[in-house]
């Protein structure tokens, strides 16, 4: 191996040792207690040594949102295709849902963080995301094509099949939804994907009967 790989891979080991110190930094004392005086601290190293790799810690939370959504779009992108483009949306939304409950701090980093002001040029690199809600778009127009959902403007479709997914998982990991269903955590858990199979009966065809067309977009 030569020096210049060598220094290259050493390079990517410190990178990654900020994100996830940063990351673990941000779980325990939120954003605003976050800063690179801590995160140098937490791994030894001098603070210059942390603006070596990163401007600020606005550049380090969209790093580690970047890579956050690279994950999100492989795991989706994985989702074998079906028969039934409906089906293969379903699992897509399942992938999602499973993503934000396994990783909610994660999640909360990726789309409930406030804007990265100190780094506006970053809105305009964000990793796989366009990417990402490209799969949901050709899903989306798969079971337009194959009328298994009504509506013709895909971007509206999506904007609403977004929102809702995000704003329920939000109640969710926000331990709103607790107050609503008046159970714990834990039992909530089981049921927040039964829930959220009621706002997606409205894009089935009303000629289609329920009998004949049973879908369940969260399968426990």
């Amino acid at each position: 191996m030569s020096t210049s790989e060598k220094k290259l891979i050493d390079n990517e080991n410190v990178k990654s040792l900020i994100l996830d110190t940063a990351f673990d930094l941000y779980v325990v004392n939120g954003p605003e207690k976050t800063s690179i005086r801590s995160i140098a601290k937490k791994i030894g190293y001098s603070p210059t040594t942390i603006y070596l790799y990163y401007r600020n810690k606005d550049a380090i939370f969209h790093e580690i949102q970047k890579v956050a959504i690279k994950r999100l779009y492989s795991q989706i992108n994985s989702v074998e295709t079906n028969a039934d483009p409906f089906i293969k949306l379903e699992n897509m939304v399942c992938v999602y849902i499973d993503f934000a409950i396994e990783n909610p701090h994660l999640y909360e980093m990726m789309f409930v963080l406030g804007p990265l002001l100190d780094v506006p040029e970053l809105d305009f690199d964000w990793g796989n995301f366009k990417e990402t809600t490209d799969l949901f778009i050709d899903a989306i127009e798969s079971c337009l094509n194959a009328k298994a959902i009504i509506h013709t403007d895909i971007q509206t479709l999506w904007l609403f099949f977004w929102s809702s997914l995000h704003g329920m998982l939000s109640l969710y990991l926000s331990k709103r939804l607790v107050k609503v269903y008046q159970c714990d955590q834990t039992e909530l858990r089981q049921e927040i994907k039964p829930v959220l199979n009621h706002f997606i009966k409205i894009l089935l065809p009303e000629q289609m009967s329920v009998s004949n067309k049973i879908y369940s977009l969260m399968r426990i």
